[in-house]
């Protein structure tokens, strides 16, 4: 027996920018800055950041480093290890880019008019933790499909 699957949206684009804002911590960095929400593996994606910070001319990466995946390549950049849902939405509003591997990086990205950049989730283990449909899902509805990135080359292509 066939049974048809209906998609429905996430809660988290039930919401605009402006009621996102209600729950939103403050600005906590200053200065201008990349964020990067990944819940996979940092090491592979250490020179896309490089170069997204070259690209949009700031000194600053500013990481939420996965509980899952602890490693030595977020060392070079600011981590905010105990944020909670408000100082995430904040750290994506006020960013100049986002780098994920995030549905709700994604997703929130797109509610903020933040640019972002997906990159596929790299970390053996993190594949159970899903979401790249998800993604794919929400990028084909916005007529974004081309927010995919592998190598710095790539982050000039969108």
């Amino acid at each position: 027996m066939k049974k048809e699957i209906k998609v429905r949206s996430d809660p988290t684009l039930f919401l605009g920018s402006s009621e996102w804002d209600e729950i939103s911590d403050q600005r906590l960095v200053e200065e201008d800055y990349i964020f990067c929400y990944l819940l996979g593996s940092i090491s592979p994606y250490q020179l896309i950041l490089r170069e997204l910070k070259r690209k949009y001319q700031v000194q600053k990466v500013v990481c939420i480093p996965s509980n899952k995946v602890k490693e030595r390549g977020y060392a070079e950049f600011e981590k905010y290890e105990s944020a909670g849902p408000a100082q995430f939405l904040s750290l994506i509003k006020h960013a100049k880019a986002v780098c994920t591997d995030s549905f709700h990086g994604t997703a929130l990205s797109v509610q903020y008019g933040i640019p972002f950049y997906n990159v596929f989730r790299a970390h053996k283990g993190t594949e159970a933790f899903g979401g790249r449909e998800r993604i794919d899902n929400l990028l084909e509805e916005m007529g974004m499909e081309k927010r995919w990135i592998r190598n710095i080359r790539e982050i000039y292509e969108i």
